[in-house]
This record gives C-alpha cells, structure tokens and sequence, in this order.
C-alpha cells in the first residue's frame, strides 16, 4: 500500500495600509476557502483607518511592521509557520478552490511555487483591464515578467528563506522575486483555476 502523500500547510500573508474598506472581500474569499489555509496574517506598517481593526474582526491575525510591501511580507513570513507562503494584495480575492490548487501544485517537489490568472470585476467596462487580464491566461504570454502581486503569489517556505526573502527597497510586486525563483530549479506553469 502506498503512503498518502500529506498536503503542505498554506499561510496567507496580506500586506496592507489603509485598506479597511477592500479587506473584507478580500478576507472573505480566503476564510471561504476549502481547505482553510492555516494561517492568515494581515501585516499593517500603522494605517490611519480601520485596516487592523477590519482584519482582525475578520478573524485574520495582524502583526505591525515597518513601512514597505517587502518588509510587510517579510514580517508576515517570519511570523508564520506553513509549509507555503501566499502572499496576496489586501484588493485582490482569492478564486475557489485556490488553497486546494495550491497543495495539489505543490505535491510535486520540483515545483517551488507560482501564481493564478487575473481577473477584474470591471473587466466588462475597461478594454484595457480585459486585455490585462486575458494576457495572464494566455500561453504565449505566460512569463515570469507578467507576475505581480495582485495575482496572488505562493512560494514553498524553504525557497523563500533560500533566496532571502524579497528584498529591501525593491517593489516585491514586479518580476523580480520571481526571476530570483526561477533560478532556483524549475517554476511551475502558472495554472488557472
């Protein structure tokens, strides 16, 4: 008889400031997940508004740090014990199914990690939101340049704290963590769900 394979542990880690009023979709769409992710934190650099009150009424753990998307999901990676890092921007929800996606992706050992399509609720009224959108679905424009933080990006914990982390004073939500991965061993295919 084979041993079952266990899935990893995911933690959600949100970075936000001043986002009491976008929290609570996005913190929905995360409890809404089946599996739950482990933990989720929501790291405040000092908003101004409700955002901690709002996360935490939400059942999410929020943690304070300094100013800086990087030094905001740093802290919350530092502070969490998953097997898997999802960091996700405090406007963007999660589609269903995504924890499960993930683990499923992630049983595979040369996998490191990857992100979701996107999609926009105003899709309907922007052309230019719909060409964005359409861009992370199709084939030939799935690139590790096309990563950014608002597609929900996850990362095995191991290979997170191999490459440090995301860095100081870089904008985390553009390619770079990623082109940083990808030197590691092989990226997973971006999947859509």
């Amino acid at each position: 008889m084979a041993a079952s394979v266990v899935p990893p542990t995911v933690a959600v880690i949100i970075p936000a400031m001043n986002e009491e009023k976008s929290l609570p979709t996005t913190l929905q769409s995360v409890l809404a997940q089946k599996p739950s992710p482990q933990e989720i934190v929501v790291v405040d650099p000092g908003s101004t508004d409700r955002t901690s009150e709002v996360a935490s009424e939400c059942g999410a753990q929020v943690l304070t740090s300094p100013r800086g998307r990087a030094v905001q999901m740093n802290a919350g990676a530092r502070n969490t014990k998953a097997d898997v890092l999802l960091f996700l921007h405090a406007d963007t929800g999660l589609p269903e199914g995504a924890v499960a996606a993930i683990q499923v992706a992630l049983c595979n050992p040369r996998v490191l990690g990857g992100c979701f399509e996107l999609r926009f609720h105003e899709e309907e009224e922007s052309w230019t939101l719909q060409l964005w959108s359409w861009c992370t679905r199709v084939q030939c424009c799935r690139t590790k340049r096309l990563v950014f933080g608002d597609r929900g990006i996850f990362v095995r914990r191991s290979s997170f704290e191999e490459l440090g982390g995301y860095r100081r004073g870089t904008c985390p939500s553009n390619s770079l963590y990623f082109s940083r991965l990808s030197t590691v061993c092989f990226l997973h295919p971006f999947f859509a769900h």
